[in-house]
């Protein structure tokens, strides 16, 4: 159909060129090529309108052969999707087990190691249950967290003003502390003064302190030296009485022997 109304246009166009219209040829197949790409797409367009929707279906039942030819007699059948464990490979056939432990063959054209997609958007549509309830158990919990964040919120505030009085009361006392140092600071001063003079003082009693040990020294040797004396004086003192006492006693003696000579003499 597009190739009459193609050769149409092209000898509506000669037609044209011969009963002398002044357009030159480049410009009259633009129009044409413009022309024909309109109808295309109208054509398109109606066609479109009643055109039928069809699907395509993917959906097997293969069965299951008890040896491994194609004329073998089925023991069991499988569709789409269903998983089976490979106990060996062949050729043309697969010998498997099934999920409830039949074994047969089956053609490997029917097997594919990949994941099906129906299996995979079975995953995803439990996957993404599982997250909707994550979602919706964290927006619950998020309502629970927000409620929690206010109490705690109002908590904080009231934390932070007591923590600011505190911190007022606490100024004021090291205001307070700083005066009361100022006036030690003072106190310690003049404490220095007096140990200082203290330490002159003491400098004093130190020197009196050693004067006062060298005098006892003195005073020792002056005692020893007194005792030596004293007891020369009394060996002294026992020597001149002794010898008083034999003077005395010598003299009587001869006394009395004077006596005696003189009484014996008037006798005769």
């Amino acid at each position: 159909m597009f190739y009459k109304f193609n050769s149409l246009l092209w000898s509506l166009a000669r037609k044209t060129r011969s009963t002398r219209f002044f357009f030159k040829e480049d410009v009259m197949k633009r129009a044409i090529s413009v022309l024909l790409l309109a109808t295309t797409l109208s054509l398109a367009a109606v066609a479109s309108l009643y055109a039928e929707t069809i699907y395509v279906g993917d959906r097997l039942v293969v069965g299951i052969r008890a040896t491994p030819e194609a004329a073998a007699p089925s023991i069991g059948n499988l569709t789409s999707d269903d998983p089976v464990e490979l106990l060996e490979e062949g050729d043309v056939f697969f010998l498997v087990r099934t999920e409830d432990g039949t074994e047969g063959y089956i053609k490997k054209q029917y097997l594919t190691r990949s994941r099906p997609k129906n299996l995979i958007i079975a995953d995803l549509e439990k996957k993404l249950a599982r997250e909707k309830k994550a979602l919706a158990d964290l927006k619950a919990s998020m309502s629970s967290s927000e409620s929690d964040l206010e109490k705690n919120q109002a908590k904080l505030n009231a934390t932070i003003e007591q923590l600011q009085q505190q911190l007022a009361e606490q100024e004021k006392e090291l205001t307070e502390r700083a005066k009361g140092a100022e006036n030690l600071k003072q106190d310690l001063a003049e404490a220095r003064k007096k140990f200082n003079n203290l330490k002159k003082d003491s400098e004093d009693v130190i020197s009196i302190v050693n004067e006062r040990e060298r005098l006892k020294q003195e005073n020792a040797g002056l005692t020893d030296e007194l005792n030596s004396l004293r007891e020369e004086n009394a060996y002294l003192l026992r020597s001149g009485v002794i010898k008083w006492f034999l003077a005395g006693a010598g003299v009587l003696f001869i006394g009395w022997m004077i006596g005696k000579s003189s009484r014996r003499k008037r006798r005769y």
